[in-house]
């Protein structure tokens, strides 16, 4: 009785990671297109990649901080509604930069803030699932639910090229 309600935690943790990282990640094969026909440079589609994971680098101590402050549960919800918020806006950006086609460079500037913003929210749910975890429990029961989380952002990152695929 006792597993029951630490199954189902567990199961909502793995699910958080993996919607984390099916959103952070469904960015990836649409941006070489997107910047192919809104006439944006091989540096600028780089700078998509390069500067999310250096915010998201760079903020993940912050979240580890604040995940102590504000809780574990209320930092992963944050993560959770800036990801669908910032990852919507993304989409109805391009897809504006594709009909209405603005400068490019404007587009570029607009789609690059909101990658910014998603990778400074992007550490949310890792971070303080990881420390849940670190909080709840030990030894082999610790190492076998931090894998948990690992394996739900690679399945997560798997999702998302499964979902990019040609119909």
């Amino acid at each position: 009785m006792d597993q029951l309600p630490r199954l189902r935690t567990l199961s909502i943790l793995f699910l958080a990671v993996f919607f984390q990282y099916t959103c952070g990640n469904a960015i990836n094969p649409i941006l070489a297109p997107l910047a192919a026909r809104t006439g944006m440079s091989v540096v600028q589609t780089g700078l998509f990649f390069t500067l999310s994971s250096l915010v998201w680098l760079i903020a993940s101590p912050f979240w580890g901080r604040q995940s102590e402050r504000r809780g574990r549960v209320n930092v992963m919800v944050i993560g959770l509604v800036s990801c669908f918020i910032l990852y919507a806006l993304f989409g109805i950006v391009a897809d504006w930069g594709l009909t209405r086609h603005p400068s490019p460079l404007f587009l570029f500037s607009l789609l690059l803030l909101i990658r910014i913003a998603s990778g400074f929210f992007f550490s949310t749910v890792p971070v303080a699932a990881q420390a849940y975890i670190a909080d709840t429990t030990c030894g082999m029961e610790r190492t076998r639910s931090i894998s948990l989380v690992w394996m739900a952002s690679g399945l997560g990152s798997i999702a998302e090229c499964g979902a990019c695929l040609p119909q």
